[in-house]
């Protein structure tokens, strides 16, 4: 672990029922500007969580960057500006995909 002041906050549940302990090391610069990249986004505990870390540090959250976005518009609207390439309702039935 790396000196100096930390800031942590724990996530609601994820899509497997577990809670996480997120924590960074205070450096964000207060103009710094975050921008969360993630590859897949279900119901964005942990986006929802690292949001909190960048607001409590005093730098900018822009938002989020996803591969595959699964978020309830509630999820979406708490993290602003959400882009993906593709949502998950598009991705079709991996079962039913394979079965054809």
């Amino acid at each position: 672990m790396l000196p100096g002041r930390k800031i942590s906050v724990n996530t609601a549940p994820d899509y497997r029922g577990a809670s996480h302990n997120l924590r960074i090391q205070d450096v964000l610069a207060p103009d710094a500007v975050v921008l969360l990249v993630d590859d897949w986004a279900e119901r964005g505990s942990q986006s929802n969580g690292v949001r909190l870390l960048v607001e409590q540090s005093g730098a900018r959250f822009a938002g989020a960057s996803l591969l595959v976005d699964q978020l309830e518009e509630s999820v979406r609207a708490k993290l602003g500006r959400v882009t993906s390439l593709v949502k998950a309702c598009e991705l079709g039935d991996p079962e039913v995909e394979s079965s054809n």
